[in-house]
């Protein structure tokens, strides 16, 4: 019967062996498909958001910054007319009054 009990407990270790093996390769198995549905929709996604337009980080930081050194040089310049604009003396011409002719002017110079 020892030799019987043997002849079991090795079919037994070869069962789990083989359970063993054929779990581990159903877990890879499920790994591969994992990956493959992770690279496809990656893809996918970033085909989706190129198809959006969008503008990437560094285009985004490069034009806000041309923004704001933009800003500044506008601010200086607006500064620098001011300036020019109180030290110019003012050159503004008297306003003419209209000519008004009375009836009685206009009939002497048509005489």
């Amino acid at each position: 019967m020892a030799n019987y009990n043997g002849i079991i407990m090795k079919k037994n270790r070869e069962f789990f062996e083989d359970l063993n093996k054929l779990t581990g390769s159903a877990l890879s198995g499920v790994i591969g498909i994992k990956n493959e549905i992770t690279k496809t929709i990656t893809a996918q996604m970033q085909a989706w958001v190129k198809s959006m337009n969008f503008v990437s980080y560094e285009d985004f930081h490069a034009v806000k910054k041309l923004a704001s050194d933009t800003k500044i040089e506008l601010e200086a310049l607006k500064a620098q007319l001011g300036l020019a604009e109180a030290a110019k003396p003012s050159k503004k011409k008297p306003i003419k009054e209209p000519n008004k002719k009375t009836k009685l002017q206009k009939e002497q110079i048509s005489d």
